[in-house]
């Protein structure tokens, strides 16, 4: 899987020649800072990286369109505001294929019940990744760090998996119920109320993401850090598993 993603991937940046050549000012400095050489293997590994959080995360009716639905948001807002991109159409499209799959994803009916799949999670994953890259690239004042806003719950619960799985020398490549669902799962909440949870809190972090890229730049990406960090925290040192009370 992971050879066929760096395939696809290596084909779309010579198809199209969008990849990621500089980080911009995203640790605050005074000029970009140019990839080089690195830029197409720096790339394939953030569309491969992305992607397959955005598959790991779709452990839940409904949760991983709808943090697609975050990322075309901020995305499509913030173009708004500056110019359009060719990647416009084809996220509102999207968009528009997501709002009725969700009311299915989530009905209680198995008979009307549908669902992503592996297929569908990572080729959204794939479309948000490349959409990032290519506003991150071309269009004017679109800071690096504001993409990873958009995507901040996948990115979160990815690396936050990778770190944990790490420091119990656990397998990266077996499924395990250690993401951010299963976790406040554990903590007794519902299903539908852990959906709501995560949603919110996606929303909440793009806002924030969106005061800090037109307030304070120069510490967009230290602060995206932070709370990371503090998430992270949460996860090592909280034994979730002991509590068992429904909410």
């Amino acid at each position: 899987k992971i050879a066929f993603q760096v395939f696809v991937s290596a084909i779309m940046i010579y198809v199209t020649d969008v990849k990621l050549e500089s980080f911009g000012d995203l640790f605050g400095v005074s000029y970009p800072l140019q990839l080089g050489i690195l830029s197409i293997p720096i790339t394939i590994i953030a569309v491969i990286a992305l992607t397959n959080a955005f598959n790991m995360i779709d452990g839940l009716d409904g949760l991983a369109a709808s943090i697609v639905l975050l990322a075309i948001t901020g995305l499509v807002c913030y173009n708004l505001t500056i110019e359009l991109s060719p990647f416009t159409s084809i996220l509102l499209a999207t968009a528009s294929a997501l709002l009725p799959f969700i009311i299915f994803n989530i009905a209680p009916y198995p008979k009307v019940k549908v669902f992503l799949g592996d297929g569908g999670s990572l080729f959204l994953g794939y479309i948000i990744s490349w959409a990032l890259i290519y506003n991150a690239e071309n269009i004017n004042s679109f800071n690096p760090s504001f993409a990873l806003w958009c995507v901040a719950i996948p990115l979160y619960d990815f690396f936050t998996v990778i770190i944990m799985r790490t420091l119990k020398k656990q397998s990266l490549m077996i499924a395990r119920k250690d993401h951010i669902h299963h976790f406040l799962e554990n903590l007794g909440f519902s299903k539908k109320l852990i959906l709501m949870l995560i949603v919110s809190y996606g929303l909440v972090i793009l806002l924030i993401g969106r005061f800090m890229e037109n307030n304070f730049p120069a510490i967009s990406f230290p602060v995206f850090i932070i709370l990371f960090l503090f998430y992270l925290f949460i996860r090592i040192y909280n034994n979730s598993e002991k509590q068992v009370k429904r909410f």
